[in-house]
Order: structure tokens, then sequence, then C-alpha cells
């Protein structure tokens, strides 16, 4: 059964976008393209020119261009230099009209704090009900709190639908003392349907050195429906991603997925779950070079399931460990690599990887690496496998969280050779690289592709929508791309 709110993707050239059936072209009249250049010049929105904000006439900051021009279904396009400045976001945009804000091809963007450290202490921060936000091509460092905050604190707050995509976050240096943590992505409370993909978060907080408070991403408690995908996580001074509750009763994150990356190198943990964090999906990962532990589960944290995984960090404490009532998890296809008998603490033992499996039946299609050499070769197997999957750009589209009947209508400005669609150029995946049966169409004018599952998604699950060496009736091939969605 086709869902009520069918969403159509337009491919113009090599980008997709998405909007709704219902979508009127008076509305998209009014969308509008900005530009800032650290050469610009900020003038307040009773001062503008027809051409203010234009690519020859550009605003100077990030904050003016957000809080005084750009209303729902704007484009922000960041030209090539260093802003000094911090972002508070609280607009909302819809499904139909989002927000985007990204760096002009080719260019680099630095969001770079400096000045007063209560003012700068974050870079982007998202509140109340800010959604339908899409970031993406920026550098964001030398802040002292998190470089992207994701705020859902209070009762009546809603952050959702924020895509990040593409960034570059490092160097974010908190004090050396004190209570507060410094983070390169950080979301709590009320924050729900956001994406973090293909980006890079790296070397935080290295000179404090406080492996419990400073991590690279932090997803706090009652933060739910979270795609983590495609991103290099490495260097961090405490774990790569750190999910958490609170001490006051608040449960930890739950239904997120963290898929395809690559967790590396980090000063304490690759990936920890803490406080009854639940149902969360971690597959095809590879973890690397952790000093203590690949995996960390503490406190009531069960029913996440883990396959595909590489535990590969063959010098560390254990691949593996879980403490406090956190014994209810499945494990499955994994790999561990460890030289001595220290691969998992578990049910209050420190256990070798046979044991594991064989007294308590964890893991049953895993294997275990002993050797550097052969711990190296399934990790280039596992990092290419999932290095082929980020040579896909992403297309944009309405929402990545969908209902498990979906049905995708793609239009295209070109029509299609038939003869190239087929189950190789156009597919779904799930999490793991199995495919999911579905049923492609053709229109009768060749500028539709209609993708039908046979059968409905299973709910709670992350897909993916690939479109790779399909042409043109002009023998154009299409660039590679991929949509990554999670059902309800």
């Amino acid at each position: 059964m086709k869902s009520k709110n069918k969403l159509f993707l337009f491919l113009f050239s090599t980008a997709l976008v998405f909007i709704a059936t219902g979508f009127s072209s008076k509305f998209t009249a009014y969308a509008k393209t900005y530009y800032v250049s650290p050469n610009g010049f900020d003038c307040n929105w009773s001062q503008a020119t027809s051409d203010t904000g234009s690519i020859d006439k550009p605003l100077k900051t990030l904050k003016n261009a957000v809080c005084n021009y750009m209303k729902p279904g704007d484009t922000l396009i960041v030209r090539g230099g260093t802003y000094h400045e911090r972002l508070d976001i609280y607009k909302q945009g819809t499904p139909t009209s989002q927000f985007t804000i990204k760096n002009y091809p080719n260019e680099t963007v630095t969001l770079y704090a400096d000045g007063d450290a209560t003012e700068m202490g974050n870079g982007i921060v998202f509140h109340d009900n800010a959604c339908y936000w899409n970031i993406s091509g920026l550098n964001i460092t030398n802040y002292t709190g998190s470089g992207v905050w994701l705020d859902g604190e209070g009762t009546s707050s809603n952050v959702n639908h924020i895509n990040l995509n593409n960034l570059n976050i490092y160097g974010i240096n908190g004090p050396l003392t004190g209570n507060y943590g410094t983070e390169g992505i950080f979301a709590n409370a009320n924050v729900s349907y956001c994406t973090i993909q293909n980006c890079k978060i790296h070397d935080i907080s290295l000179p404090a050195n406080r492996t419990d408070r400073d991590h690279g991403i932090y997803i706090g408690y009652g933060v739910s429906h979270i795609i983590i995908d495609g991103n290099e996580i490495y260097n961090n001074v405490g774990s790569g991603i750190q999910f958490y509750g609170s001490s006051n009763g608040h449960n930890g994150a739950s239904y997120c997925t963290i898929s395809n990356n690559k967790i590396y190198n980090n000063h304490a943990y690759g990936l920890t779950i803490f406080t009854s964090s639940e149902h969360n999906s971690v597959y095809r990962n590879s973890f690397y070079g952790n000093k203590i532990y690949d995996l960390r589960i503490h406190d009531s944290s069960n029913n996440n399931v883990f396959k595909n995984n590489l535990f590969g960090s063959i010098n560390s404490d254990y691949n593996v460990d879980m403490e406090n009532n956190s014994d209810n998890n499945t494990f499955n296809n994994n790999c561990y690599a460890k030289s001595d008998s220290k691969v998992v603490y578990a049910h209050n033992l420190c256990m070798d990887f046979n044991i594991w499996q064989s007294k308590y039946s964890e893991d049953l299609g895993g294997n275990k690496l002993t050797t550097a050499s052969r711990t190296n070769d399934v990790l280039n197997a596992q990092n290419t496998e999932i290095s082929k999957r980020l040579q896909f750009s992403n297309f944009n589209q309405t929402t990545n969280f969908v209902s498990s009947s979906k049905t995708w209508s793609i239009n295209f400005n070109n029509t299609i050779d038939k003869a190239s669609l087929n189950s190789n150029t156009v597919w779904v995946e799930d999490a793991l690289g199995n495919i999911f049966s579905t049923s492609l169409q053709l229109s009768d004018d060749q500028k539709t592709i209609v993708v039908s599952p046979n059968k409905n998604y299973t709910n709670n699950t992350m897909y993916c929508l690939y479109i790779n060496n399909l042409t043109s009736t002009s023998g154009k091939v299409l660039t590679p791309l991929k949509m990554s969605f999670l059902t309800y």
C-alpha cells in the first residue's frame, strides 16, 4: 500500500531533491538563495535591497543571514574563508520547505571560535523546536563546548530532522577542569529523527585528557531515531561515540543506528553505551586502535544489536566490556581481534571468545582473529566495503524517516534508458548490505522510476536506496547516488 504522503525525487544534473505531492509551484517561487562571504556586508532587513545577499552583494555573517533573512525553503551558500562566530538556530522548516546551509563548491569554509568563552563555546546550536535543516561542507574548530549542539532541553523543546553531512569537526578543546564535557557533536533530551553522515570528527579535547567527559559524538538522555552513518571518528580523548542517560532516571538513547563508520585510535573507547540505552543497532563498523575497549556497555543497557562489526583493537584491554546488568544484547557475525584471551568481559567474567560462544551461546556466527596480519587483512576488506558506500553522493530528501510501506517515486529531467533500469542499477540494501526485494517501474514518458517494496520494510530499521550506472537515453551515465532512510 502506498504512503499517503508519497514523496517525489527530482533529478537535476546529479542532484536529487525530494518534494511532496502537494507542494505548490507558487510556494517554491519564494525560496531564495543567499550568499555570505568574509568580505561581505551585513545590514538589517529594513536596509536590504533586492540584491542584498546575492553572489555579487553577499552578507558577511551566517548569523545575520539565518536570523534576519532566511525563510523556510531558503539556501545559504557560504563562500570560502574563516568565520569567527557562533550560530544559534531556532527557525522551523517543513518537510517540503527545508533550510540548507552549505559551502560554495570547491571552497573551504571554517567556523572558528575566538573571543569570549561563553559566547563562543559552541559552533552551531539548534534550540527549542528547530527542525528541517541541512548543514554540509563546513569545518568547525576551536570552540570549547560542542562543534554542533542539538539542544532539546526543556519540556516544550523538540529538535528534529537535522541533517549533518560532510562536516569536518576537530580541535574542540574544553576547559582543563570542571563538570562540563566537550564534544564534536552533542545531542540531548528531546532530539529525534536526525542524521550524522559522511563527517570527520577528530582530535576532540586532547589537552584536557578527560576520558570520562569528552567525546567525538555524545548522544545524551532521551534522544531517539538518530542515524550515524559513514563517518570517520578518530583520535578523540574519550569515546568515539558515547550514548549516555542521566543520574536522575532518564534513559539513554534508543532506536538509533550506527553503521558503516570507521571508529579508531580513540584514547579510551570506540563506542560507549550507558544508562538504559536500548533498541539501538550497530552494523558493519570498523573499530581499531582504541586504547581500552572497542565497545563498552554498562548500566542496564540491553536489547541492542551488534552485527558484522570488526572489533579490531588487538592491543586493547578487551574488545567488548559489558557490566552492571547489561548482558542481554545480541551479537552476530562480528570479528574480534585479540592475541590473548581477554576478548570479552561479561557476566562478571573475563573470557576468551570460544567460552563466550560455547557457554553463553553468543555470536555463534562470529570469529576471533589472533594475529595483527590477519586483523589487518580483515580490516582492509571491511574498510573497502565501507568506502564503496562513501563513494556515492548523498542526495537531499524531505525526510530520512518513513513508513514501512514506503514507495519512492524518482523523477528525472531527462528520459531514462529502459535497458539500464534493473536491480543492479537501482536497489535497496539494509544496513548489513543485504538486498531488500523491490519492484521497479518506469513511467511511459521514461522520466519517473517507482521503487516499491515487495513486502513491508522492517520497523525501526535503516535502509539505503542506491542508484549506480543508470543511463539516460542520450547515453549519459548518472553520478552514483544514495539515500539512507529509517522506517517506523
